[in-house]
């Protein structure tokens, strides 16, 4: 199996899992409003912290199957991602008491998320230009 099919497998199973911790956390949490109890609270709460657990071992498995080349590129982009996330969340928290505002915890993790995706694009992109 080359290594780009250990790659995409990898990728599948945590697709896979991701997808499923997901469904099973939005699950506990429409039963968690149903119900109205601390035994369905916990089980959402219980779900998100798996949700992060399976997040974080999918990424570690797909960096593990990444050669030298993906591995610096998703560095290069995660530190670069990190730079204009914080940057953006310092600039957000001077606003909002300013302009009298909340901003989700989700916007910032998503914002983040986005972010890194679109600097791993980019430098992919420069790369290739390079090369």
């Amino acid at each position: 199996m080359t290594r780009d099919q250990r790659t995409a497998r990898a990728f599948t199973k945590g697709l896979l899992s991701i997808t499923v911790v997901t469904l099973l956390v939005l699950a506990f949490s429409l039963l968690a409003h149903r119900l109205n109890n601390d035994f369905s609270h916990g089980l959402t709460v219980g779900g998100l912290t798996g949700l992060i657990l399976v997040l974080l071992g999918t990424f570690v498995r797909l960096y593990l199957t990444m050669d030298e080349y993906g591995q610096r590129l998703h560095q290069r982009a995660g530190s670069l991602a990190f730079v204009i996330t914080m940057t953006a969340v310092a600039l957000t928290y001077t606003f909002q008491s300013a302009l009298h505002f909340t901003c989700p915890l989700w916007i910032i993790y998503a914002f983040g998320m986005t972010t890194w995706g679109l600097c791993v694009a980019l430098l992919s992109a420069r790369d290739a230009r390079s090369a």
